[in-house]
């Protein structure tokens, strides 16, 4: 299997960030790009400009075979301060998957290494939240090997996320390379047996299923295939 085969966290018009593109537009493309698979994970209404909670509600009846490949549907959720998610299990129990993310707004400071850790780890707890988003960005510092080994405690699957690595991708702070802090996560989640995840972060069309710069850290690190979801979607339901 391909590794760009599957592509699981991207963003249509409905997530804002001034794509214009619709969810049909991006299956249809995805599916000219030779993929059999896409998620699309909207984010969590605490992200300015996102979806409203019914949103995500109405998606149990949105097709999940469309232009010949298999969709999706799930959000990106917020971590907010002290671990909750910006939508209630109510709703993330009807989703096919959810991401879990830090990100500024909602959160209104950068934090300690100890608090935004702790809420990590409170999140991955959360039986529903199945994915951990771009934990890379130095905007908010963590300790690598707690997370790790909690996402191994709870199954929580470590994303390697295309749009922190790529040059002015917009998890890097103020220029800085997060390549190293991927590094020190392969490593950890080799040694744990966590499985990565490699994602695009695609905001509309242009990047869907691009991950050049995620398969390159997998190469330099030696990082076994049979952890790598994108080869072995199983690991999803694991």
């Amino acid at each position: 299997m391909r590794m760009v085969d599957l592509d699981i966290h991207t963003h249509s018009i409905s997530s804002g960030h001034g794509t214009k593109d619709t969810v049909t537009d991006m299956i249809r493309e995805a599916a000219r790009r030779g993929l059999k698979t896409l998620g699309i994970t909207e984010h969590g209404p605490a992200t300015p400009g996102a979806p409203k909670p019914s949103y995500f509600r109405s998606l149990s009846a949105a097709p999940r075979r469309r232009f010949g490949i298999n969709v999706l549907y799930g959000a990106e959720v917020n971590i907010l301060e002290g671990g909750e998610t910006d939508l209630g299990d109510d709703i993330l129990s009807g989703l096919d998957l959810v991401i879990a993310s830090m990100h500024a707004p909602p959160r209104k400071n950068k934090g300690t290494a100890r608090q935004n850790t702790d809420d990590y780890l409170k999140v991955m707890k959360n039986r529903y939240v199945r994915i951990l988003g771009h934990c890379d960005n130095t905007q908010f510092p963590v300790f690598y090997d707690e997370i790790v080994r909690g996402a191994a405690e709870c199954s929580v699957i470590v994303e390697i996320n295309e749009s922190s690595l790529i040059q002015g991708g917009c998890h890097q702070i103020s220029g800085i390379d997060t390549k190293e802090n991927y590094m020190t996560l392969l490593s950890l989640c080799r040694q744990f047996r966590v499985p990565v995840l490699l994602s695009s972060d695609s905001h509309g069309l242009e990047r869907i299923g691009s991950i050049s710069e995620a398969e390159k850290l997998i190469v330099r690190s030696g990082f076994p295939g049979s952890l790598i979801v994108n080869r072995n979607p199983e690991l999803l339901l694991t």
